[in-house]
Protein backbone atom coordinates (compact mmCIF):
# COMPACT_ATOMS: atom_id res chain seq x y z
CA UNK A 1 0.00 0.00 0.00
CA UNK A 2 1.18 3.17 -1.32
CA UNK A 3 1.76 6.05 2.39
CA UNK A 4 1.70 9.33 1.83
CA UNK A 5 0.88 12.40 3.83
CA UNK A 6 -2.66 11.67 3.19
CA UNK A 7 -2.84 8.97 5.67
CA UNK A 8 -1.94 10.92 8.35
CA UNK A 9 -3.96 13.64 10.45
CA UNK A 10 -3.89 17.04 9.81
CA UNK A 11 -1.93 18.04 12.65
CA UNK A 12 0.90 15.91 11.44
CA UNK A 13 0.52 17.25 7.66
CA UNK A 14 3.58 18.85 7.61
CA UNK A 15 6.58 18.51 5.14
CA UNK A 16 8.31 14.62 5.18
CA UNK A 17 11.94 15.13 6.56
CA UNK A 18 12.62 11.65 5.93
CA UNK A 19 11.22 8.57 4.81
CA UNK A 20 12.55 4.71 5.30
CA UNK A 21 11.33 1.56 3.23
CA UNK A 22 9.46 0.20 5.59
CA UNK A 23 6.88 3.08 5.55
CA UNK A 24 8.34 5.56 8.58
CA UNK A 25 8.20 8.98 7.80
CA UNK A 26 9.73 11.59 10.66
CA UNK A 27 7.36 14.32 12.24
CA UNK A 28 7.19 16.51 15.00
CA UNK A 29 4.50 17.24 17.53
CA UNK A 30 4.89 20.36 19.86
CA UNK A 31 8.86 20.24 18.87
CA UNK A 32 9.08 16.34 19.56
CA UNK A 33 10.61 14.54 16.95
CA UNK A 34 8.93 10.95 15.99
CA UNK A 35 8.37 8.48 13.50
CA UNK A 36 5.18 7.16 12.27
CA UNK A 37 3.69 4.39 10.38
CA UNK A 38 -0.10 4.48 9.63
CA UNK A 39 -2.44 2.31 7.47
CA UNK A 40 -5.84 3.36 7.36
CA UNK A 41 -8.85 1.21 8.29
CA UNK A 42 -10.05 -0.96 5.14
CA UNK A 43 -13.22 -3.35 4.96
CA UNK A 44 -11.17 -6.26 6.04
CA UNK A 45 -8.57 -4.90 8.58
CA UNK A 46 -8.96 -1.84 11.29
CA UNK A 47 -6.45 0.49 11.35
CA UNK A 48 -2.56 -0.22 12.20
CA UNK A 49 -0.09 2.61 13.84
CA UNK A 50 2.97 2.40 14.56
CA UNK A 51 5.20 5.30 16.37
CA UNK A 52 8.66 5.07 17.17
CA UNK A 53 11.65 7.28 18.57
CA UNK A 54 15.43 7.34 18.92
CA UNK A 55 17.51 7.35 21.74
CA UNK A 56 21.11 7.28 22.41
CA UNK A 57 21.42 4.08 23.56
CA UNK A 58 23.80 2.12 21.58
CA UNK A 59 24.03 -1.46 22.17
CA UNK A 60 26.98 -3.71 22.07
CA UNK A 61 24.98 -6.41 20.28
CA UNK A 62 21.41 -5.20 18.39
CA UNK A 63 20.12 -8.72 17.51
CA UNK A 64 20.94 -9.75 21.85
CA UNK A 65 20.22 -6.21 23.45
CA UNK A 66 16.54 -5.98 22.14
CA UNK A 67 13.34 -6.25 24.19
CA UNK A 68 9.85 -7.35 22.80
CA UNK A 69 6.82 -6.63 24.68
CA UNK A 70 3.29 -8.55 23.32
CA UNK A 71 -0.07 -7.75 25.04
CA UNK A 72 -1.27 -11.72 25.74
CA UNK A 73 -4.24 -12.75 23.67
CA UNK A 74 -6.38 -13.98 26.59
CA UNK A 75 -4.69 -13.40 29.80
CA UNK A 76 -7.68 -14.03 31.74
CA UNK A 77 -7.72 -17.94 31.90
CA UNK A 78 -11.49 -19.44 31.82
CA UNK A 79 -12.57 -21.49 34.73
CA UNK A 80 -12.01 -25.31 32.84
CA UNK A 81 -8.57 -24.25 32.36
CA UNK A 82 -7.89 -23.75 36.18
CA UNK A 83 -6.69 -27.16 37.09
CA UNK A 84 -4.24 -26.95 33.96
CA UNK A 85 -2.98 -23.57 35.49
CA UNK A 86 -2.45 -25.42 38.83
CA UNK A 87 -0.73 -28.19 37.96
CA UNK A 88 1.49 -26.87 34.64
CA UNK A 89 2.09 -23.01 35.73
CA UNK A 90 5.09 -22.95 37.41
CA UNK A 91 7.08 -25.84 35.41
CA UNK A 92 5.61 -24.62 31.43
CA UNK A 93 3.22 -21.62 31.97
CA UNK A 94 4.87 -18.46 30.58
CA UNK A 95 8.19 -18.27 28.90
CA UNK A 96 8.43 -14.38 28.70
CA UNK A 97 10.79 -13.62 31.30
CA UNK A 98 8.70 -11.51 34.48
CA UNK A 99 9.37 -8.03 35.01
CA UNK A 100 8.16 -8.15 38.51
CA UNK A 101 5.05 -5.96 38.10
CA UNK A 102 2.36 -9.20 39.06
CA UNK A 103 -0.58 -6.87 37.31
CA UNK A 104 1.90 -6.79 34.53
CA UNK A 105 3.15 -9.89 34.13
CA UNK A 106 -0.06 -11.39 33.93
CA UNK A 107 -0.83 -9.00 30.85
CA UNK A 108 2.10 -8.83 28.78
CA UNK A 109 5.18 -11.50 27.79
CA UNK A 110 8.47 -10.50 27.66
CA UNK A 111 10.76 -12.15 24.83
CA UNK A 112 15.16 -11.28 24.61
CA UNK A 113 17.52 -12.79 23.95
CA UNK A 114 19.50 -11.15 26.92
CA UNK A 115 16.90 -11.65 29.70
CA UNK A 116 19.35 -10.27 32.34
CA UNK A 117 19.54 -6.47 30.76
CA UNK A 118 15.52 -7.04 30.05
CA UNK A 119 15.05 -7.33 33.87
CA UNK A 120 17.43 -3.88 34.68
CA UNK A 121 15.42 -2.11 31.51
CA UNK A 122 12.18 -2.57 33.21
CA UNK A 123 13.08 -2.51 37.12
CA UNK A 124 12.29 1.03 37.80
CA UNK A 125 8.46 1.31 38.74
CA UNK A 126 8.23 4.09 36.65
CA UNK A 127 8.86 1.95 33.68
CA UNK A 128 6.63 -0.64 34.32
CA UNK A 129 3.92 2.01 34.65
CA UNK A 130 4.86 3.71 31.38
CA UNK A 131 4.66 0.28 29.76
CA UNK A 132 1.19 -0.90 31.63
CA UNK A 133 0.07 2.95 30.14
CA UNK A 134 0.80 1.84 26.83
CA UNK A 135 -1.18 -1.20 26.29
CA UNK A 136 -4.15 1.07 27.91
CA UNK A 137 -3.72 3.43 25.00
CA UNK A 138 -4.27 0.03 23.22
CA UNK A 139 -1.33 -0.91 21.78
CA UNK A 140 -0.51 -4.33 21.45
CA UNK A 141 3.52 -4.58 20.90
CA UNK A 142 6.11 -2.70 22.59
CA UNK A 143 10.36 -2.60 21.23
CA UNK A 144 13.71 -1.82 21.54
CA UNK A 145 15.62 -2.57 18.69
CA UNK A 146 19.17 -0.98 17.70
CA UNK A 147 18.76 2.02 20.00
CA UNK A 148 14.79 2.98 19.02
CA UNK A 149 11.75 2.14 21.23
CA UNK A 150 8.55 1.77 19.04
CA UNK A 151 4.75 0.56 19.87
CA UNK A 152 2.33 -0.81 17.49
CA UNK A 153 -1.36 -1.67 17.72
CA UNK A 154 -4.51 -2.04 15.76
CA UNK A 155 -7.40 0.77 16.31
CA UNK A 156 -10.96 1.29 15.32
CA UNK A 157 -10.72 4.98 15.73
CA UNK A 158 -13.74 6.93 15.80
CA UNK A 159 -12.40 9.40 12.60
CA UNK A 160 -10.45 7.68 10.41
CA UNK A 161 -7.12 9.12 12.18
CA UNK A 162 -5.28 8.79 15.23
CA UNK A 163 -5.87 11.95 17.78
CA UNK A 164 -3.07 14.36 18.81
CA UNK A 165 -4.01 13.13 22.13
CA UNK A 166 -3.07 9.05 21.31
CA UNK A 167 0.31 10.59 19.93
CA UNK A 168 0.67 13.03 22.63
CA UNK A 169 0.59 10.61 25.30
CA UNK A 170 2.41 7.82 23.69
CA UNK A 171 4.90 9.95 23.30
CA UNK A 172 5.21 10.82 26.93
CA UNK A 173 5.11 7.36 27.50
CA UNK A 174 8.42 6.58 25.20
CA UNK A 175 10.32 8.91 26.96
CA UNK A 176 9.87 7.83 30.00
CA UNK A 177 10.72 4.22 28.83
CA UNK A 178 13.78 5.86 27.26
CA UNK A 179 15.59 7.58 30.09
CA UNK A 180 18.59 6.05 31.72
CA UNK A 181 18.87 2.36 29.36
CA UNK A 182 21.41 0.49 31.38
CA UNK A 183 24.72 0.40 29.68
CA UNK A 184 25.59 -2.68 31.07
CA UNK A 185 24.08 -5.68 28.66
CA UNK A 186 24.25 -8.22 31.63
CA UNK A 187 24.34 -7.84 35.72
CA UNK A 188 25.29 -11.35 36.27
CA UNK A 189 28.14 -13.08 34.61
CA UNK A 190 29.97 -16.37 34.93
CA UNK A 191 33.87 -17.00 33.70
CA UNK A 192 32.79 -13.71 32.11
CA UNK A 193 30.02 -15.06 29.91
CA UNK A 194 25.95 -14.00 30.91
CA UNK A 195 24.55 -16.22 33.24
CA UNK A 196 21.91 -16.61 31.57
CA UNK A 197 23.51 -17.89 28.30
CA UNK A 198 25.40 -20.67 30.36
CA UNK A 199 22.30 -21.57 31.76
CA UNK A 200 20.57 -21.70 28.14
CA UNK A 201 23.73 -23.62 26.87
CA UNK A 202 24.04 -26.40 30.42
CA UNK A 203 20.09 -27.25 29.31
CA UNK A 204 21.11 -28.48 25.60
CA UNK A 205 24.19 -29.95 27.14
CA UNK A 206 21.96 -31.99 29.65
CA UNK A 207 19.43 -32.64 27.60
CA UNK A 208 21.92 -34.22 24.66
CA UNK A 209 24.39 -36.15 28.00
CA UNK A 210 21.09 -37.91 29.03
CA UNK A 211 21.31 -39.84 25.48
CA UNK A 212 24.67 -40.35 25.48
CA UNK A 213 24.96 -41.48 28.96
CA UNK A 214 21.56 -43.74 27.54
CA UNK A 215 24.89 -45.09 24.85
CA UNK A 216 27.35 -45.48 27.45
CA UNK A 217 25.57 -47.67 29.77
CA UNK A 218 24.36 -50.09 27.08
CA UNK A 219 27.90 -49.86 25.79
CA UNK A 220 29.18 -51.06 29.21
CA UNK A 221 26.42 -54.11 28.92
CA UNK A 222 28.66 -55.63 26.29
CA UNK A 223 25.40 -57.07 24.96
CA UNK A 224 23.87 -58.94 27.78
CA UNK A 225 19.70 -58.86 27.52
CA UNK A 226 17.79 -58.44 30.51
CA UNK A 227 14.42 -60.85 29.89
CA UNK A 228 11.94 -58.47 30.83
CA UNK A 229 13.15 -54.93 30.41
CA UNK A 230 10.08 -53.60 29.81
CA UNK A 231 9.09 -54.28 33.51
CA UNK A 232 12.82 -52.90 34.35
CA UNK A 233 12.12 -49.74 32.10
CA UNK A 234 8.71 -48.86 34.15
CA UNK A 235 10.43 -49.76 37.25
CA UNK A 236 13.54 -47.00 36.38
CA UNK A 237 10.53 -44.31 35.40
CA UNK A 238 10.13 -44.27 39.70
CA UNK A 239 13.71 -42.51 39.57
CA UNK A 240 14.16 -41.38 36.15
CA UNK A 241 10.45 -38.93 35.49
CA UNK A 242 11.38 -37.42 38.39
CA UNK A 243 14.52 -36.45 37.50
CA UNK A 244 13.46 -35.22 34.08
CA UNK A 245 10.12 -32.97 35.76
CA UNK A 246 13.25 -31.66 37.44
CA UNK A 247 15.38 -30.89 34.74
CA UNK A 248 12.36 -29.88 32.94
CA UNK A 249 11.42 -26.70 35.34
CA UNK A 250 15.23 -25.84 35.40
CA UNK A 251 15.18 -25.72 31.12
CA UNK A 252 12.09 -23.51 31.37
CA UNK A 253 13.73 -20.99 32.93
CA UNK A 254 16.74 -21.12 31.12
CA UNK A 255 14.76 -20.42 27.86
CA UNK A 256 12.38 -18.27 29.25
CA UNK A 257 12.74 -14.66 27.99
CA UNK A 258 14.69 -15.67 24.76
CA UNK A 259 13.58 -15.30 21.11
CA UNK A 260 11.91 -18.84 20.04
CA UNK A 261 11.82 -19.91 24.04
CA UNK A 262 8.90 -21.91 23.66
CA UNK A 263 10.57 -23.81 20.42
CA UNK A 264 13.69 -24.43 22.20
CA UNK A 265 11.85 -25.52 25.31
CA UNK A 266 9.89 -27.57 22.98
CA UNK A 267 12.86 -29.17 21.90
CA UNK A 268 14.89 -29.60 24.92
CA UNK A 269 11.96 -31.24 26.55
CA UNK A 270 10.90 -33.94 23.62
CA UNK A 271 15.69 -34.56 23.23
CA UNK A 272 15.35 -34.84 27.19
CA UNK A 273 12.41 -36.72 27.99
CA UNK A 274 13.89 -39.46 25.26
CA UNK A 275 17.04 -39.16 27.13
CA UNK A 276 16.21 -39.81 30.41
CA UNK A 277 13.93 -42.58 30.30
CA UNK A 278 16.81 -44.49 28.05
CA UNK A 279 19.73 -43.66 30.10
CA UNK A 280 17.70 -44.51 33.28
CA UNK A 281 16.35 -48.01 31.88
CA UNK A 282 20.26 -48.36 30.70
CA UNK A 283 21.32 -47.55 34.24
CA UNK A 284 19.01 -49.94 35.95
CA UNK A 285 19.85 -52.34 33.62
CA UNK A 286 23.69 -51.96 34.17
CA UNK A 287 23.38 -51.86 38.06
CA UNK A 288 20.92 -55.19 37.51
CA UNK A 289 23.58 -57.12 35.78
CA UNK A 290 26.77 -55.77 37.20
CA UNK A 291 25.93 -55.87 40.84
CA UNK A 292 24.42 -59.09 40.66
CA UNK A 293 25.96 -61.72 42.74
CA UNK A 294 23.37 -64.74 42.08
CA UNK A 295 24.26 -68.42 40.68
CA UNK A 296 23.89 -68.99 37.08
CA UNK A 297 21.68 -71.71 35.87
CA UNK A 298 21.89 -73.11 32.28
CA UNK A 299 18.51 -74.49 30.21
CA UNK A 300 18.47 -75.76 26.99
CA UNK A 301 15.47 -74.37 24.84
CA UNK A 302 14.25 -75.05 21.45
CA UNK A 303 14.50 -72.33 18.44
CA UNK A 304 10.68 -71.40 17.27
CA UNK A 305 11.30 -68.52 15.21
CA UNK A 306 13.71 -66.02 14.56
CA UNK A 307 12.94 -62.43 12.98
CA UNK A 308 15.02 -59.26 12.05
CA UNK A 309 12.96 -56.19 12.30
CA UNK A 310 15.42 -54.00 11.59
CA UNK A 311 19.23 -53.29 10.51
CA UNK A 312 21.52 -55.31 13.36
CA UNK A 313 18.47 -56.51 15.13
CA UNK A 314 18.72 -60.03 15.03
CA UNK A 315 16.09 -61.51 17.68
CA UNK A 316 14.48 -65.75 18.15
CA UNK A 317 11.64 -66.74 19.91
CA UNK A 318 12.19 -70.08 22.01
CA UNK A 319 10.66 -72.53 24.24
CA UNK A 320 10.44 -70.45 27.76
CA UNK A 321 12.09 -72.17 31.26
CA UNK A 322 10.04 -69.77 33.07
CA UNK A 323 6.86 -70.81 34.96
CA UNK A 324 3.57 -69.36 33.44
CA UNK A 325 5.74 -67.98 30.12
CA UNK A 326 5.25 -70.24 27.02
CA UNK A 327 8.31 -68.71 24.81
CA UNK A 328 10.79 -66.26 25.32
CA UNK A 329 11.85 -63.34 22.83
CA UNK A 330 16.05 -62.88 22.90
CA UNK A 331 18.47 -61.00 21.23
CA UNK A 332 20.61 -63.52 19.74
CA UNK A 333 23.58 -61.15 17.81
CA UNK A 334 24.18 -61.37 14.05
CA UNK A 335 26.69 -64.46 14.85
CA UNK A 336 23.67 -66.70 16.33
CA UNK A 337 20.80 -65.20 13.68
CA UNK A 338 22.84 -66.91 10.70
CA UNK A 339 23.81 -70.44 12.56
CA UNK A 340 20.42 -71.21 14.07
CA UNK A 341 17.36 -72.88 12.02
CA UNK A 342 13.44 -72.88 13.59
CA UNK A 343 12.49 -76.30 14.95
CA UNK A 344 15.45 -78.03 15.05
CA UNK A 345 18.50 -75.80 16.94
CA UNK A 346 18.24 -76.42 20.78
CA UNK A 347 20.45 -73.43 22.36
CA UNK A 348 21.97 -73.59 25.65
CA UNK A 349 21.28 -70.16 27.68
CA UNK A 350 22.60 -69.42 30.82
CA UNK A 351 21.24 -66.96 32.82
CA UNK A 352 21.41 -65.18 36.41
CA UNK A 353 18.89 -63.57 38.86
CA UNK A 354 19.74 -60.17 38.46
CA UNK A 355 21.05 -57.65 41.74
CA UNK A 356 17.47 -56.16 41.32
CA UNK A 357 15.05 -59.89 40.43
CA UNK A 358 15.34 -58.91 36.63
CA UNK A 359 16.95 -62.03 35.25
CA UNK A 360 19.44 -61.39 32.70
CA UNK A 361 21.51 -63.61 29.87
CA UNK A 362 25.06 -63.98 30.24
CA UNK A 363 25.97 -66.56 28.05
CA UNK A 364 24.44 -68.69 24.24
CA UNK A 365 25.87 -71.10 23.04
CA UNK A 366 24.20 -74.62 21.46
CA UNK A 367 24.28 -78.18 22.38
Amino acid sequence: MKRNKDNLPSFLKTEIVYSDPEGFQKRELKGKPFYIKFLPKTRYQPAHLELMISTDFKPKNKFKDQITVEKKRNPQRSADEEMHKLVFKRMFDSFGIRIGNKVLDSQVRVETENPDFARIFFSPTVKQMALQALFELGFERFSLFSGHLSVEGSFDFPGSHPSETLVQKTLEQLELLAQDIPEVSSAKTLFGIPEWKVRFALSFIIAGGSVLCGLLFKELMGGETVLDSNKLLLCSMIISFPAFLLFSRFASKATRGAMLGCFWFGVILIVSLAGFTFSGAAFAEYLNCSLDKGEPSVHKVLVLDKFNPGKDIYNARVESWRENRETERIAVGHFWYHRITPDQTQLVITTKPGAFGFAWITEIDTE
